[in-house]
């Protein structure tokens, strides 16, 4: 949103704001500055400090030394407008309107001029979250799981499954029927049913049998 600015244009107005403390400093000095010359820079001074408080604006304007400093020390300068630059350090995004610029606290990301909390990293079984410590619960990372949860594998899971079932990395899961926990977790049917918590094997020919009592373990 900032708008970078010719580096000649910032020169002329820093030469600009120099030249007349310079010739103030020195009219002062030298009792050659006319009373009328040193009534207006004063003045100006203390119009504009005046005004500070009523116009935010005006309280935000940098000078050409604070342009680059706010640079030189990694932040940067935003706002189209020199009356209303403002410098936003280093990890703070630019947000807000060209006018009225803002600078988003940290963790913040700037979204159609508003600062917004980033949203935590999508996770799933096969996406785990990135950083040591978090579970992730319902697609999201998370620092401690919902109550009545536990993080088992990274993955947030009901602390007690119903009966019959067990918990695994999937959740809660019926061994005697989950082709992926059959008979246990992480027991993999690959090619054939789980039934009764064993694997159906394959017939003569080659077939992978199915199942067709799962109380006997009968495949077929």
């Amino acid at each position: 949103m900032a708008e970078d600015r010719p580096r000649e244009a910032y020169s002329r107005e820093d030469t600009m704001e120099e030249h007349s403390f310079d010739e103030l400093a020195r009219g002062l000095a030298s009792g050659t500055l006319s009373r009328g010359r040193v009534l207006k820079v004063v003045g100006a001074a203390v119009l504009s400090a005046a005004l500070m408080p009523w116009f935010p604006s005006t309280a935000q304007a940098l000078t050409g030394r604070q342009r680059r400093q706010c640079v030189q020390q990694g932040g940067a300068v935003c706002g189209a407008r020199r009356r209303t630059e403002i410098c936003c350090p280093a990890g703070q995004a630019c947000c807000g309107t060209s006018r009225q610029p803002v600078c988003c606290a940290s963790g913040e990301t700037c979204m159609n001029g508003t600062c917004e909390t980033s949203a935590p990293p999508l996770c799933s079984t096969t996406n785990p979250c990135p950083t040591t410590g978090q579970c992730c619960s319902n697609g999201q990372c998370v620092s401690s799981c919902p109550s009545g949860e536990t993080c088992v594998n990274m993955m947030c899971q009901p602390a007690e499954c119903p009966s019959g079932q067990i918990l695994c990395a999937e959740g809660c899961v019926d061994p005697l029927t989950d082709n992926r926990n059959c008979g246990g977790c992480s027991n993999l049917c690959l090619f054939n049913e789980c039934c009764g918590g064993i694997c159906c094997g394959f017939d003569a020919s080659g077939r992978s049998l199915q199942c067709l009592d799962s109380a006997t373990q009968t495949c077929g």
